[in-house]
């Protein structure tokens, strides 16, 4: 995979953005096997655009403008082969959004982020199609942000990424890897205006599935729709037969037989991959041959012809050219649990970096497999520290996971960064506690280098064991938590770690103590936070004239922030705590002097949905 990298900066109007570097290469790659191209099978327009699964049982995002009017839709996915398009679920003309049923299970999809937070300068990364010529990947930042009147919602927003006829559909993603919008364009004065319709405009069409179904085609037609696709991709060979330059010849060929092999065709697949070859070995230029031949041997590799792709991956002169082939073709060898064969393919990769990628990718399958012992050796060979670490931390957790301690501890030994080991012990300890294995955790925490994440990880243990009943030990235990956090230097972490071991107390029952705790965290926004979760946990247990003044208590500290922004958020947290604390009155006393009007809104629904759960609602 490459490796895509956001450097921009971006002036509006009076407002200059600072360069932003951003490493998309890890969200690419997960997301790829996501993202769809959506074809039909009529033999017109047969490459329509992009679009993305965002459920396991098929549902796919795509533009309205992409499948209107069009029939025998179908899905190829990241490894050729393809989705039978079966219903439309529901579609939101304003917005340029189709939810489309795919007759599929078990599949990757993407998650949806919050187009709400959006920001001007915030960068993006737009995956469509891998059949584009001009690459699946695009990268840019919000450009403009365009919200309804009077409320904190966004309406839609424009991003510098182009967005070409190939790429409407496709998902725009923040760099948590969320999806926070659908891509799409629209012509003005002759222009092609790239826009974004939010991801809450999805979600809102989302919960009216399932709607009135319009048909598509039936499972039963799904033959049908392949045989049609089939002869439609006898006519793309013919056109691609008949391309003169020899590079676009061989390309081109390589695409269809990848396509025939997607749907089942492989003989065909075999002898047009053959065509993509000759075509290839007509190029006189040594460098150019070299990338066409890396281009059909990934194509074939992607249409599980292994022995194929690598003869002719060996066969490539120039040795960068040859060693990114072996770098593609492995991760595709290991996903097929092809793990021996892998393995000694990576072997004939030159470059650190490429063995690098191959390593961590053949790991990081065989722990989706189980077969975590094998994928720790192979993780032991990686030659970069900072991605053995990664990858010895996916597979220790994994051991934890498995009830396979001792495995995990020893793994979690082995990471040499120090950023990372300090989490896996904390998961390790947490995943033990869940098994109530309580003492060991314990014993787990003191290896725990940094002492904030071990103060966390003491917190969790002792929920975990008021859980369970062992409300005495988790007291002993909270109290070790608050030791540990009481002694971290720096003033923020500090304050964070204080700020979890209160809620932890709180949500115990351990509450003056919890009281206690919460007046020495020295971040008034956390302080407010805590002093809301106390609140809430003493109205629980019956002390309502003490959770009301410690509520007030909270109230009078939110106002004192220093950042107004988190102003508005503190009062809609305390009254929503407030409301399902049975105290309706007061809440709505403290929604109404919230100024943020989305906030408030929010703050009034969460009310009224507690006192309709109360059996108050007529009130």
């Amino acid at each position: 995979m490459h490796r895509w990298v956001l450097s921009a900066v971006a002036v509006f109007g009076s407002l200059v953005i600072a360069q932003q570097v951003v490493e998309w290469s890890e969200i690419v790659a997960k997301a790829s096997p996501a993202v769809v191209t959506i074809v039909s099978a009529d033999g017109k327009d047969i490459f329509l655009g992009s679009g993305f699964l965002i459920s396991s049982d098929g549902e796919i995002v795509t533009n309205f403008h992409v499948v209107k009017d069009k029939t025998n839709l179908l899905a190829r996915r990241h490894d050729g082969s393809f989705l039978s398009i079966t219903d439309i679920l529901a579609t939101d003309e304003t917005n340029d959004l189709v939810i489309l049923k795919g007759d599929g299970k078990d599949l990757p999809f993407l998650k949806l982020g919050d187009s709400d937070d959006v920001k001007v300068g915030e960068a993006i990364c737009l995956i469509g199609s891998p059949m584009l010529p001009e690459g699946a990947v695009a990268t840019g930042v919000i450009n403009s942000v365009r919200k309804l009147k009077d409320k904190n919602v966004v309406k839609s927003f424009q991003i510098t990424a182009p967005v070409s006829k190939g790429r409407s559909g496709s998902a725009v993603l923040n760099q948590k890897g969320e999806v926070i919008g659908v891509a799409s364009y629209y012509l003005s004065g002759g222009q092609r205006i790239s826009f974004v319709a939010p991801v809450n405009a999805l979600k809102e069409l989302k919960k009216k599935l399932p709607p009135l179904v319009k048909p598509v085609s039936t499972p039963s037609e799904k033959s049908t729709s392949l045989t049609q696709l089939s002869n439609t991709l006898e006519q793309s060979l013919k056109v691609a037969q008949s391309i003169e330059d020899p590079s676009l010849r061989s390309l081109s060929l390589s695409d269809v037989a990848q396509a025939m092999a997607g749907i089942g065709e492989k003989q065909k697949a075999v002898a047009i991959f053959e065509q993509a070859v000759q075509s290839a070995k007509s190029i006189k230029d040594n460098y150019a041959l070299s990338w066409s031949l890396s281009y059909i041997a990934q194509a074939m590799a992607k249409a599980k012809l292994f022995d194929q792709a690598l003869q002719l991956a060996q066969s490539i002169k120039d040795p960068s050219v040859r060693s990114l082939a072996f770098r593609e073709i492995v991760p595709l060898m290991a996903e097929a649990r092809m793990f021996d064969q892998a393995l000694q393919v990576m072997k004939s990769i030159e470059n650190k970096e490429g063995r690098t990628f191959s390593l961590k990718s053949i790991a990081s399958e065989m722990v989706k497999a189980g077969i975590l012992d094998r994928a720790f050796q192979v993780a032991q060979s990686i030659e970069e520290t900072p991605v053995r670490s990664q990858v010895l931390s996916q597979i220790a957790q994994a051991m934890a996971d498995a009830k396979l301690f001792d495995q995990a501890i020893q793994a979690s030994q082995s990471i040499e960064d120090p950023s990372i080991r300090p989490q896996v012990l904390k998961y390790i300890a947490e995943v033990m506690a869940e098994a109530e294995l309580f003492d060991q955790a314990i014993q787990i925490t003191q290896n725990i280098e940094d002492i904030s994440v071990r103060s966390l990880a003491l917190g969790s243990i002792a929920q975990k064991m008021a859980g369970v009943g062992e409300r005495q030990k988790s007291i002993t235990v909270l109290e070790r938590a608050l030791q540990v956090a009481q002694s971290i230097k720096d003033v923020s972490c500090r304050s964070w770690s204080l700020t979890y071991v209160a809620q932890a107390m709180a949500k115990v029952g351990f509450l003056d103590r919890a009281l206690y705790v919460a007046q020495s965290i020295m971040d008034t926004a956390n302080r407010s936070r805590v002093l809301t979760q106390i609140a809430k946990e003493m109205a629980k247990a019956g002390e309502r004239q003490k959770a009301i003044a410690v509520f007030n208590q909270a109230i009078q500290i939110a106002k004192s922030v220093e950042k107004p922004p988190e102003l508005s958020p503190l009062l809609k947290d305390i009254a929503q705590a407030m409301a399902e604390a049975g105290f309706f009155d007061q809440a709505f006393q403290v929604a109404e002097s919230i100024e943020n009007a989305f906030d408030r809104l929010k703050a009034i629904t969460a009310i009224l949905e507690a006192m309709r759960k109360a059996g108050v609602a007529k009130q």
